[in-house]
């Protein structure tokens, strides 16, 4: 999973952009769909934050190696631009 922030922080927006990787169930678009929607549902429901899910394949985002190793969270695309 990846935080997508569109601006510097410390404010959050309203809608949370994320970036989730998908296993190998989710082979079709309405089954992508249908998914993104679930978890959005279930992140508004749980924890009251709403979210923008953007799911992408397995394996899309880096690893980080070794154990305990932290992998990165956090993508900064307002550097991107």
């Amino acid at each position: 999973m990846r935080v997508v922030p569109n601006q510097r922080g410390p404010g959050v927006p309203l809608l949370m952009k994320l970036g989730m990787e998908h296993g190998p169930d989710a082979t079709t678009e309405d089954r992508k769909r249908s998914l993104a929607r679930d978890l959005e549902d279930a992140m508004h429901n749980r924890l009251r934050c709403r979210a923008a899910i953007e799911l992408v394949l397995s394996g899309t985002f880096e690893r980080a190696a070794g154990p305990g190793a932290k992998g990165k969270l956090i993508e900064k695309a307002y550097e991107k631009k």
